[in-house]
């Protein structure tokens, strides 16, 4: 990869940047998020090395709106543009579309972060060399100068399976799917929005699949093919030999952990 000091990168900023006592995806505790907790991580492992490389950074917050959504725009000089919460009614027509798609019901993650890409009433310009999403509650293990990252094709973390496979149902699992990595070849079930690094040519197309979160991938192929193909287009920064899963909770991964405050229930 050659450095320049002429390139520009946007990081935007999904999920969750601030909630207090939260029930978490599988309502089984109550958490809280603070994206301050994180934000010295997030400027050493990720912010330094782009800068290092030439880009001139700039941010865009697409999180949860809270109460000190307009501090978090200025401690990180991010854009503001505008975009509003979904409503009970489109969340259902969002899941609604996809369980159209997806008569087998594989799960598809949670809708709501990825789809605020949709929401943004002024169009995100795509004049940016390259694009960054971040999942606002993590913290990074390495800089994102340790990481196998391709800079010229699509960037996800690694292949995802069910939590199942690292709970007391493990055996269960194996004996009748084979190994970790059956559902990413079954359906190219990934890792969602955690980590995301896009060149420009890709963004628009990969922005509006990003909504289907552990599905955006399989929806991109099946439905973009043969322009687009993850074997010639896509990355894996953590390889594709072994999945895991988005929560930290149920396996660790070599790139984040999620920094929550957890309330027993």
């Amino acid at each position: 990869m050659e450095y320049s000091n002429n390139k520009k990168c946007l990081i935007i900023y999904l999920g969750n940047a601030y909630s207090e006592k939260t029930l978490n995806y599988s309502k089984e505790y109550m958490y809280s998020v603070d994206l301050r907790d994180n934000k010295s991580n997030h400027i050493d492992n990720i912010y330094a090395p782009l800068i290092s490389m030439g880009y001139n950074v700039e941010t865009l917050m697409l999180t949860n709106k809270h109460k000190y959504s307009d501090l978090f725009l200025d401690m990180f000089s991010a854009y503001n543009f505008e975009y509003n919460e979904f409503t009970d009614d489109e969340l259902k027509n969002l899941y609604g579309l996809y369980w159209m798609r997806t008569p087998q019901g594989w799960g598809p993650g949670i809708f709501k972060a990825g789809a605020r890409l949709l929401k943004v009433k002024d169009e995100i310009p795509k004049t940016y060399d390259l694009y960054v999403i971040i999942r606002a509650d993590c913290l990074f293990k390495k800089s994102l100068i340790q990481m196998d990252v391709d800079y010229d094709k699509i960037n996800y973390l690694f292949p995802e399976t069910d939590n199942q496979f690292f709970t007391h149902n493990r055996e269960f699992y194996l004996d009748n799917h084979g190994d970790e990595l059956i559902f990413f070849r079954e359906y190219l079930r990934v890792n969602g929005i955690t980590l995301n690094i896009i060149p420009q040519k890709y963004f628009n197309m990969v922005s509006s699949y990003l909504w289907m979160e552990h599905m955006s991938l399989y929806f991109m192929q099946r439905d973009l093919y043969p322009i687009f193909s993850w074997k010639d287009d896509v990355h894996f920064i953590c390889g594709t030999e072994k999945a895991y899963v988005t929560d930290p909770n149920f396996c660790e991964n070599p790139i984040y952990t999620f920094n929550k405050k957890i309330y027993s229930s």
